[in-house]
């Protein structure tokens, strides 16, 4: 199967950052260009191996993997970064997956929340809890921006409410939104920078899966 790869080179810190761009949110940081490449294929096969273990269901089939770099830019930031790649409509099955790997990271993060908020009391309500604290609350609050700037109103009660239910609301309201939008072209601005419906779905599963890891390395 081939692989098709969208590699970001224009960190500040000299990293680079290998997309895996028919696997939403899927990616691989390294040194440099060449340590991210090669990062990648385990990062793939493991992600796959958590979506069989969770959904029943392999992204990837049996046989070799054949990685091919297809494009390289020079974004300098995770949001600024725009592939060719993200102009292309998702399909329905491809928002189906990508919903319910939100609402499996939602699964795993709320036994991971309870041993968070056990370090931090405070950490347990959204309005008093620190990003490096609690990295639910860091995943929310990147995924409401997400989805203003895709039009999508923030929950009004969001300043009432725990960490875990805000973590509940804009995991529904982001899975209604990517299958709402498959098989848009829709595209549009948000602090500059250029976004579309594909973008936001590898952006909302990239912020998901980062801040999993986060909070498990945090328990």
């Amino acid at each position: 199967m081939r692989v098709r790869v969208g590699l970001e080179t224009g960190f500040a810190d000299g990293r680079c950052l290998a997309w895996a761009l028919d696997f939403p949110g899927v990616c691989a940081w390294g040194a440099d260009r060449s340590a991210a490449l090669i990062s990648l294929p385990k990062e793939l096969t493991g992600w796959s191996a958590w979506a069989r273990r969770k959904g029943g269901w392999d992204w990837l089939p049996f046989g070799d993997l054949d990685f091919r770099l297809v494009e390289a830019v020079s974004a300098g930031s995770m949001s600024g970064i725009w592939f060719a790649d993200d102009a292309r409509p998702y399909d329905r099955v491809e928002a189906v997956r990508a919903s319910q790997m939100l609402g499996w990271v939602a699964e795993d993060l709320a036994p991971l929340m309870t041993k968070i908020e056990a370090k931090n009391p405070t950490s347990r309500h959204a309005a008093l809890s620190e990003a490096e604290e609690n990295p639910v609350t860091d995943l929310v609050s990147a995924a409401e921006r997400f989805l203003a700037g895709a039009g999508l109103d923030s929950d009004p009660s969001a300043g009432t409410q725990t960490s875990g239910e805000r973590l509940a609301s804009v995991t529904q309201r982001a899975r209604a939104r990517i299958l709402d939008l498959a098989g848009s072209g829709r595209q549009w601005e948000m602090n500059g920078e250029r976004w579309s419906a594909r973008k936001l779905l590898r952006m909302l599963v990239w912020n998901a899966l980062d801040h999993l890891a986060q909070a498990q390395r945090a328990t």
